[in-house]
């Protein structure tokens, strides 16, 4: 998994991805995501590589960091399949890997970077999409995209959260 939102880093994508880490086996899951805030106190079963960054160049330091780190992974490890967190910077690395790989997609994303050629690019060579809508499961073929598509809708966990005594 390559991700740049992954526990303790708040928001519901951190959660997802680690959530869905966690359901696989753990001997075979390595994460690759950067240092947020509190990411020395996290604990986790998982075997997860934090990417730091410099203060000066935040955003170009943390892809590459993602992006090498995440390439050594995968020549080092050899994983059977890559996950990539989202599109946005995460992604851009896969297609060198020769690995097949499953992109995180939010719509948001596909809105923003429509234009994008290299969101294309990365989608023409994906083994599969994780779509968290209808909304963004529409916007594939607009990227030339037709392969495997899982969706995955936002949910809440019904046994932990119950309605009140009113």
């Amino acid at each position: 998994m390559v991700s740049d939102k992954f526990l303790p880093h708040p928001g519901g994508t951190a959660v997802v991805m680690a959530n869905w880490c966690l359901r696989w086996p753990h001997d075979r899951v390595r994460v690759v995501t950067h240092r947020p805030p509190g990411w020395q106190d996290f604990r986790s079963p998982l075997t997860i590589r934090r990417v730091g960054q410099w203060p000066r160049l935040r955003a170009l330091s943390q892809w590459m960091g993602l992006w090498l780190h995440g390439f050594q992974q995968c020549h080092s490890w050899k994983p059977d399949v890559l996950h990539l967190g989202q599109i946005t910077g995460t992604s851009y690395f896969a297609p060198l890997t020769g690995l097949p790989y499953v992109v995180n997609l939010h719509g948001e994303e596909l809105v923003i970077g429509a234009r994008s050629r290299l969101y294309r690019w990365v989608l023409r060579h994906a083994a599969g999409v994780t779509v968290n809508s209808s909304f963004t499961r529409g916007l594939l073929p607009g990227f030339g995209y037709d392969g495997p598509v899982l969706q995955v809708e936002p949910a809440v966990d019904s046994e932990f959260f119950v309605p009140g005594d009113k």
